[in-house]
């Protein structure tokens, strides 16, 4: 038999079968047998949040360019304005913001300190 991978695709998704989840319980205890149905729909609707919740909650650690391009956006500043903030080429940022390369130490501690970046974040983003 092959083994098919089933998942949640949304919100809405996840909150219906948590709903159906929670009539489960009232159907199932620790005597319930193992081939009840109830049950075994059950262990199902649970891996499928499981898997969910892995993806949704728990986001693959930041990327250097992701950090650049979020922040960047949220404070409204251009490439070409924060390469003249550290001093460096707007193509050097691009580079940066695409991810083709990790900017240098000095100029992470400037990211951090001109764009409000946890210390822990970057190098969260650079152990990659």
């Amino acid at each position: 038999m092959k083994e098919e991978k089933t998942f949640i695709e949304n919100e809405q998704e996840y909150d219906a079968i948590m709903a159906r989840q929670e009539v489960l319980l009232k159907y199932i205890s620790e005597d319930t047998p193992p081939d009840d149905l109830q049950l075994i729909e059950y262990a199902v609707l649970a891996r499928c949040v499981q898997q969910y919740e892995e993806a949704v909650f728990n986001p693959p650690p930041p990327t250097i360019a992701g950090l650049l391009q979020l922040k960047l956006g949220d404070m409204g500043i251009t490439q070409g304005i924060f390469a003249q903030m550290l001093g460096v080429s707007p193509s050097r940022v691009s580079e940066w913001v695409t991810g083709k390369s990790i900017p240098p130490p000095p100029i992470l501690r400037q990211m951090r300190d001109k764009l409000n970046i946890p210390a822990d974040l970057i190098l969260d983003a650079i152990a990659i």
